[in-house]
């Protein structure tokens, strides 16, 4: 078969590089290189820059991924709720549900809600235990187990402790409404802390958890 002229359309009959007519330069073409429904020639992309495309495609979506895990991943210190202010002698406490941070010193933080209020302390002493404090600190106390925690409580109290027989006196049988706050006393990674919480406020044990983080 021969070859057709690309300038004036003229077939050769023989495999002459020239067109016998009008003597153009007669280029060979790849019959794949044909696109057969349309005549016009296919361009054809070399194998390396699609590979490349290809990966630098992948790549985005990569990326495009991470970026969407890490919007939705949980933030674990919001979740928390702890804050540097929140630290006492390198102990983090958390706010509780409901309350904002008043103030916090070296020694203690200030939780508030409306006139309610609790007061986190780093109790500084030379005693070895919690309850070797509160025992040389007047010793009237009740106890209460929050997980492998011992808490000892310690009321404040409305009502005149020079009318109470001392002897005899049993401060679990106070009523609620004759308190102020109650101190709850623990040894917490290695330290003694106190928190004290507004007898006006309901649920002393969750609140001490939420703090404490149990």
């Amino acid at each position: 078969m021969g070859q057709k002229c690309s300038n004036c359309g003229f077939e050769s009959i023989n495999e002459s590089k020239f067109c016998q007519n009008c003597g153009v330069e007669i280029i060979e073409e790849n019959p794949n290189d044909i696109n057969h429904n349309s005549g016009t020639r296919v361009s054809k992309q070399p194998i390396a820059t699609k590979a490349i495309i290809g990966v630098v495609g992948i790549c985005c979506i990569g990326i495009i991924v991470l970026f969407a895990l890490i919007a939705i991943l949980p933030d674990e210190t919001s979740n928390n709720n702890f804050d540097d202010t929140n630290t006492l002698d390198g102990v983090k406490f958390n706010t509780p549900v409901g309350f904002t941070l008043n103030s916090s010193s070296d020694s203690s933080i200030y939780f508030v809600k409306g006139d309610s209020e609790i007061n986190v302390k780093y109790v500084v002493t030379d005693m070895g235990s919690a309850k070797e404090y509160v025992n040389d600190d007047g010793g009237y106390y009740s106890v209460m187990k929050i997980g492998d925690l011992t808490f000892y409580k310690k009321s404040m109290w409305k009502i005149n402790l020079s009318d109470i027989d001392l002897d005899n006196f049993d401060p679990s049988g106070i009523p609620e409404d004759k308190t102020d706050y109650s101190e709850y006393f623990f040894d917490f990674k290695g330290k003694i802390f106190s928190i004290s919480i507004d007898d006006d406020i309901s649920n002393h044990e969750k609140l001490l958890k939420e703090i404490i983080g149990i």
